[in-house]
């Protein structure tokens, strides 16, 4: 079973690479905007919003399961089991922000905000279809 675990580190870092990516990125705009003050503000505010508050979504919903002791089989540690869908829902929360902001950006007509939620609406999707599929590979190898 060597070669899952050479998958699974593979499936992972292809999922933090674009996060890390994205944080350098927003890390780089941030410090750019204390410096340079307000004409980045808005550029700086929308992308924040647009990829910043779906991308910090994704560790709450990693977080809210452990809370409420979710799990999906129960080997006898009293967890809370649930079904399949329960997590589904999890993985697909943060594109749903995503889709969320899209549609706000549309209400007030604001380009640059759109674009971010639209790359945050692409990663967060991408996350999720990944978190899936590591659920299906999991499950086969318990």
């Amino acid at each position: 079973h060597m070669d899952e675990g050479i998958f699974i580190a593979l499936a992972s870092g292809a999922i933090c690479l674009p996060v890390i990516l994205v944080v350098v990125y927003a890390l780089k705009l941030f410090v750019e905007w204390i410096f340079l003050g307000k004409e980045l503000e808005t550029k700086t505010k929308h992308l924040l919003l647009g990829l910043g508050v779906p991308i910090l979504s994704i560790p709450v919903t990693f977080i809210i399961p452990g809370i409420l002791d979710f799990c999906e089989f129960d080997f006898g540690s009293g967890c809370n089991e649930v079904s399949d869908g329960v997590f589904t829902f999890f993985f697909f929360l943060p594109f749903l922000i995503s889709l969320t902001m899209i549609v706000y950006s549309n209400s007030i007509e604001e380009k640059s905000l759109k674009k971010w939620a639209k790359i945050s609406a692409l990663l967060t999707f991408i996350y999720a279809a990944a978190m899936e599929f590591l659920m299906l590979v999991a499950l086969q190898t318990i």
